[in-house]
């Protein structure tokens, strides 16, 4: 998922997940603020969506005086997300819109309390079931720069925390739904915001326990593990006696498996007796001819000598 501003050139995050700087009068900041940094830029600010999903929420589309912004709810590598987007000066989508990723959806702006023109985007990872609720924020919400990255043509232009990560070069794999990550030694394995050992991605350390997962990939010379932890997906590498991997068996594959091994070995063993009566038939002939020699042979004995 790319950053859901255009310009391309124009990532700048001016405010940050849970960011101890914002003003204590709003409380806790649960998403990122986006700003474009150029001045001189006259053109139109546009904000896309994220990733495909469905409009479900607009808010004050048309009242000057008030803050306007729109959800959006996703299905992303399994789970059901709801990406956030505040402060536009025009929504250009109504509820229940279907959406594609880089669709546009409105335009940068600054309704409702804001010091300047930005966008604020909040990622929410929420039940599959989830109905959405505005007092779900510290419920669901997590940091948008752990699941977003930088698209093709996208540079930073601001990010002092260094937030901001280039799209991944490594290749995920999903494992089958029901899979597990499982910590054998606790305290004993790092679990960390992206699967490398580079960089200042460590998070904690895993407690003994089994963690759902979602996808394997290798890179930096280990094979790692998405999982979540606490409703948010981290990274933890595979090692022999402290993690492993388990999925789920599927027992109606065993048994039509097992099924067709009977299936064979019923036929290797029809085979078998049919190629036993033949033998058996041959056996038998064969001792009827030797029952005829040896009675020829005793006859001889008793009358030709």
């Amino acid at each position: 998922m790319d950053y859901p501003i255009y310009p391309e050139s124009s990532v700048a995050i001016t405010t940050y997940y849970k960011d101890p700087d914002y003003p204590k009068k709003y409380g806790t900041h649960y998403g990122i603020d986006i700003a474009y940094q150029n001045k001189h830029y006259k053109g139109i600010k546009y904000i896309y969506a994220i990733f495909d999903g469905e409009v479900t929420e607009v808010v004050n589309p048309t009242d000057p005086a008030k803050l306007k912004w729109l959800n959006i709810r996703h299905k992303i590598n399994g789970k059901t997300v709801i990406s956030r987007y505040f402060h536009f000066s025009k929504i250009s989508v109504g509820k229940g819109a279907k959406v594609s990723k880089g669709d546009i959806i409105g335009i940068e702006g600054k309704s409702g309390e804001a010091t300047g023109s930005h966008l604020e985007l909040q990622y929410w990872i929420v039940p599959d079931d989830y109905q959405y609720h505005a007092g779900d924020t510290s419920k669901y919400a997590v940091n948008p720069c752990d699941y977003i990255y930088l698209g093709d043509g996208q540079t930073v232009v601001h990010d002092p925390k260094g937030e901001v990560r280039p799209m991944p070069s490594y290749v995920e794999i999903p494992l089958p739904e029901g899979s597990t990550f499982s910590c054998v030694q606790g305290n004993a394995l790092w679990f960390r915001t992206s699967p490398e050992r580079k960089g200042d991605n460590k998070k904690g350390l895993l407690p003994v326990g089994s963690y759902t997962a979602f996808a394997t990939c290798e890179n930096d010379g280990y094979i790692w593990c998405r999982f979540s932890l606490d409703n948010t997906d981290y990274y933890a590498a595979v090692y022999e006696g402290i993690s492993y991997i388990s999925e789920p068996v599927d027992y109606k594959a065993l048994y039509e498996e097992e099924l067709a091994k009977n299936a064979a070995l019923e036929k290797a063993l029809d085979a078998a007796k049919a190629e036993n009566a033949e033998l058996l038939h041959a056996i038998s002939e064969d001792n009827e001819k030797l029952a005829e020699i040896s009675a020829s042979i005793k006859t001889l004995l008793k009358y030709g000598g």
